[in-house]
């Protein structure tokens, strides 16, 4: 067996040098010990000499360690580890604290950006212990400060519809098309309830929106939708079914589609449109009927233009009934009178589609309406 060589100068130069990089160390025994590279660093204590590593590794067997020294050398490595420890922690709140002031600085200094803009006056989204404004706030009212301002269009917070009353508009149309979009609301009707709208534009500038008509139909739905009383005698607002009845032209399929853009309609949860004659004519093989129970608000316009076949009575009358089991909302257009519609649906005056308007709805018969031409001063 051949002997190893003797530890030299050079070794202990060679030793000490990889002490001074963090690449090895003295483990407990007083030996050489490699440090895993992910943890290699220079070490925050004394590195022994080169006299001492040629003492201690210049031939001659080391003497074991004292007990008591060993653990003195333990002890003193776990206090250098909670001390670095510590250190870094130190570190880390420090920076933490750091961070934490400037977000609350920006914070600061966006909000002062904020009260300086011409539409923070009236925006009602602004905190409560702002001061307090004479002028009605409200969305459209801080738009039109913004808008006559010209500030929009540099403004930071235009992206921002917590902030930006503009953006609110535009998210709250942009959600209102969608919902006539996914209940599949004729184009016609569509784009004349959008007309109505704040935030409606044309080829990308926003106009001022057109109001509805003030025909009945449309108020009449709009205070069912609210669930409120009033209008014709006998309603309350809390029908599961509302039957608009009345000649051409007189708003029906328009007040319908209002009913359809508000609650309990709403983004992912859209209602249906469905013309009688195209609910009607759908095959048995293809009907599901959970199509037309499902959706929160469902509006069957014209019913009375369909043809009379065999499925016609029972399938009108099965939506109706399992919609009023789910406690959903219907709406019927209908060209006819009551009378009329009795004979067609039921045969007879008293029959089941008569009790279930009677029980579970109200049938509002509505006048011929013309719009009234604008007052001359």
């Amino acid at each position: 067996m051949i002997p190893d060589p003797p530890f030299s100068l050079d070794d202990a130069r060679a030793l000490r040098q990889r002490l001074e990089l963090g690449v090895a160390v003295l483990d407990e025994d007083g030996n050489e010990a490699p440090v895993p590279k992910r943890r290699q660093r220079p070490p925050r204590g004394t590195v022994p000499t080169v006299d001492e590593l040629l003492a201690s590794f210049g031939g001659a067997p080391r003497p074991a360690l004292d007990p008591g020294e060993v653990r003195r050398r333990r002890e003193l490595a776990a206090e250098q580890t909670r001390a670095e420890q510590a250190r870094e922690s130190a570190r880390l709140d420090a920076q933490r604290a750091e961070v934490e002031a400037r977000m609350l600085e920006r914070i600061r200094e966006r909000e002062e950006l904020r009260r300086s803009l011409p539409c923070y006056p009236l925006d009602p989204a602004r905190p409560d212990e702002a001061p307090p404004s004479r002028l009605e706030r409200s969305d459209v009212a801080a738009a039109r400060a913004c808008q006559s301002a010209g500030a929009y269009v540099s403004c930071l917070f235009r992206s921002t519809p917590d902030a930006c009353p503009r953006s609110r508009i535009d998210r709250a149309y942009g959600e209102a098309v969608a919902l006539l979009s996914g209940a599949q609301v004729p184009r016609e009707f569509a784009e004349r309830i959008a007309a109505s709208l704040v935030g409606h534009r044309i080829d990308g500038r926003r106009v001022a929106p057109q109001p509805l008509d003030e025909r009945p139909a449309v108020a009449d739905v709009e205070r069912w939708i609210r669930r409120e009383p009033g209008g014709p005698p006998g309603f309350t607002g809390l029908e599961t079914l509302l039957v608009l009845s009345g000649a051409l032209r007189c708003g029906k399929s328009l007040a319908a589609a209002v009913a359809l853009m508000s609650p309990p309609c709403e983004p992912g949860n859209a209602g249906r449109w469905i013309a009688a004659a195209e609910l009607t004519q759908i095959p048995i093989s293809d009907y599901d009927p959970r199509a037309f129970v499902a959706p929160p608000v469902l509006v069957i316009d014209d019913l009375g233009t369909e043809a009379l076949g065999e499925w016609t009575r029972p399938r009108i009358y099965g939506v109706i009934a399992e919609r009023h089991a789910a406690k959903r909302r219907t709406v019927i257009t209908t060209n006819l009178d009551r009378a009329t519609f009795d004979l067609r649906y039921d045969g007879a005056r008293d029959g089941r589609l008569h009790r279930r308007i009677d029980e579970a709805g109200k049938w509002i018969r509505l006048a011929p309406w013309t719009p009234q031409p604008a007052l001359v001063e």
